[in-house]
């Protein structure tokens, strides 16, 4: 499920990179809602972004959040 499968970085539902550091993550929302959630497995961290308006930047503000958390 979170083993990225060729051509792309998508496993079983999730998007997964391993530069800089492994980072597995998804994206959704509706009508109303937008959500992001980002695992770092390897430093036991996982960051959830959740927003009651469609057009919210979540991935934007969960790499802010990942920036500033790791130090880069």
């Amino acid at each position: 499920m979170f083993t990225a499968h060729p051509p792309g970085n998508y496993g079983y539902g999730w998007f997964v990179e391993t530069s800089p550091r492994r980072k597995i993550y998804h994206e959704g929302g509706d009508p109303g809602f937008a959500a992001f959630e980002a695992r770092y497995p390897d430093q036991h961290i996982v960051i959830v972004v959740l927003a009651n308006e469609d057009d919210s930047p979540v991935r934007d503000i969960a790499d802010a959040m990942a920036k500033h958390l790791f130090g880069d």
